[in-house]
């Protein structure tokens, strides 16, 4: 396995790990909670970028061809994008839904 497989199996774990933390609410004063929530959300976008940054870095080595990388990052680009609205679109609705 390659630096970049690596990347990805060692900060998986963790990453999943803060996701779920993220979401869950302790029983802890409002004050307590902003802090757990600042936490946690800083904690998983740092693990994020630990994840995102071998996809980004490994454009260069797809292909000889700028414009075939151009494009290819551009499908990334508007892959996120779309996951990003798709997301804030449907989070509250799932949420009122499923915490009846």
């Amino acid at each position: 396995m390659g630096k970049v497989d690596l990347g990805f199996l060692w900060l998986s774990v963790p990453f999943s790990l803060f996701m779920v933390l993220s979401f869950i609410t302790p029983d802890f004063s409002t004050g307590q909670k902003a802090i757990y929530a600042m936490i946690t959300y800083l904690i998983t976008g740092i693990l994020y970028t630990g994840i995102s940054t071998p996809i980004i870095a490994i454009l260069l080595n797809l292909g000889n061809d700028s414009n075939d990388r151009v494009q290819l990052n551009s499908y990334r680009m508007i892959g996120g994008n779309l996951g990003y609205f798709v997301t804030a679109s449907f989070t509250l609705p799932l949420v009122e839904f499923f915490g009846k």
